[in-house]
């Protein structure tokens, strides 16, 4: 249980009314305890979290922290932007002489994590990333601790890293422009573990354990219609080890001519233009603050479809000189 105080409401209390207008507007300055944020090496994501996305108007992160006989001064309170600078209410105030310990998160996750203030981490247990939680996941835990000072203490600032991995499937039209290759909307990705626990540490993002449940991933497909189009649907993950063969991509594709009429492939069910795929994954690590793209061409061999090619021509000789003599003049 967590030591409560009423210490600092009222400290709050005492300056908002003995105080003139310029004091009390020095005190916000240099006496309560403001925030600043950075997001490092942003991952285009889903929902990417960067700067931008924390200063927008549903963003912010979220706060834990304080000093060692009040630890909850920050109790997963809500950072935002407003105008032209970080806010939260109720205002806090630095405490002097005291040792302050700060850790963040953003944005809001389906689990609350708990606060530990001689680590200063952060635990989180049971975080889900599947197709119902597909948001990015950024965390911060201040390495130094902050001593509190009379006056003029500076905003704390985190430097936010992604939590998370970034998954993309790629697939390309190989045939030639006209030639329309539909993926349609089977498309599913398998086996990845969607749930664990983290723990944030200091210089990087945190660490995961118990990583598990495998779930299903699956997306609306799309119409390649010219040479090299792609479809490439992206996933964020739970960081995780990729065991041979144990990942899996499945789809169906749809294959017209111009005209858009079935061009028939062997095995092909339907029309006889349709065909199903299996793809699997390379065994490996997918570490946070990484993308990892897979990427395959879809073409007629693919498909077993027979390439036209061409023999050695015949070039017919021609005829012999019909010599016609001529007179000069």
């Amino acid at each position: 249980m967590m030591k409560k105080s009423l210490w600092i409401l009222g400290v709050a209390v005492a300056v908002i009314t003995s105080c003139t207008n310029t004091e009390v507007t020095e005190v916000a300055e240099y006496r309560t305890i403001g925030f600043d944020a950075f997001v490092g090496n942003t991952t285009k994501a889903v929902s990417p979290i960067d700067l931008a996305a924390l200063k927008a108007e549903n963003g912010g992160f979220y706060v834990y922290g304080g000093y060692a006989t009040v630890d909850d001064v920050f109790n997963n309170t809500r950072v935002y932007w407003k105008e032209s600078s970080w806010v939260y209410t109720p205002l806090s105030y630095w405490k002097e002489g005291e040792t302050y310990k700060f850790a963040a998160y953003a944005p809001a996750l389906n689990v609350t994590p708990e606060y530990d203030y001689a680590t200063n981490t952060l635990t989180f247990t049971g975080v889900k990333s599947d197709m119902n939680n597909q948001k990015d996941f950024i965390a911060a835990q201040l390495i130094n601790p902050i001593v509190a000072q009379a006056s003029n203490n500076a905003p704390v600032a985190f430097t936010f890293r992604h939590a998370l991995s970034m998954i993309k499937i790629k697939l390309i039209n190989g045939f030639r422009d006209g030639v329309q290759v539909q993926i349609v909307n089977d498309f599913k990705l398998s086996g990845i573990n969607t749930q664990g626990n983290f723990v944030t540490t200091t210089g990087a993002a945190g660490t995961w354990s118990e990583v598990g449940i495998p779930a299903d991933f699956t997306d609306g497909g799309a119409t390649l219609d010219a040479n090299g189009d792609v479809y490439e649907p992206e996933f964020i993950v739970i960081p995780q080890t990729v065991a041979a063969d144990a990942v899996t991509v499945s789809f169906s594709v749809i294959l017209t001519d111009a005209k858009n009429n079935p061009v028939l492939v062997p095995g092909g069910t339907g029309a006889g233009n349709v065909k199903a795929f299996t793809i699997k994954i390379p065994a490996g690590e997918w570490n946070m603050q990484n993308r990892y793209s897979y990427s395959a061409t879809i073409d007629g061999e693919l498909l077993g479809l027979q390439t036209i090619t061409f023999a050695d021509p015949t070039v017919e000789e021609w005829g012999d000189y019909n010599d016609t003599p001529v007179t000069i003049q």
